[in-house]
């Protein structure tokens, strides 16, 4: 049976807010629907992931305007170079994508 969520409740996103069913929500430097912040949380895929993607990982047309960031190869040099020793705490988030339409995170997810 499928859950409706009435509220998402994302600990590791700015202080334990617990966002009410809204459109959007802004963050420091980026948009986020709530089916994002969901995702989010329940994929336990953290917003310095998301923001190491969208900084460093490659982009490609995921379709209908939306764009798709995700690490290759060579962005993730970049992102090794980057963090240094301490990158193989966050080797795990080396497959995740992100798919934005117009400046807004609409989903986050792992590749299989």
């Amino acid at each position: 049976m499928a859950r409706s969520f009435d509220t998402c409740s994302a600990t590791y996103l700015n202080n334990s807010i617990i966002f009410k069913k809204s459109h959007e929500y802004f963050s420091n430097k980026n948009i986020y629907t709530y089916h994002s912040l969901c995702r989010s949380k329940q994929r336990c895929i953290p917003e310095f992931a998301i923001d190491l993607v969208l900084d460093y990982g490659k982009a490609s047309s995921a379709g209908k305007g939306a764009e798709s960031y995700s690490f290759d190869n060579r962005s993730w040099r970049k992102v090794c170079k980057l963090l240094g020793a301490d990158v193989r705490r966050y080797e795990k988030y080396r497959n995740i994508y992100v798919i934005v339409v117009g400046g807004t995170i609409v989903t986050v997810a792992w590749r299989h």
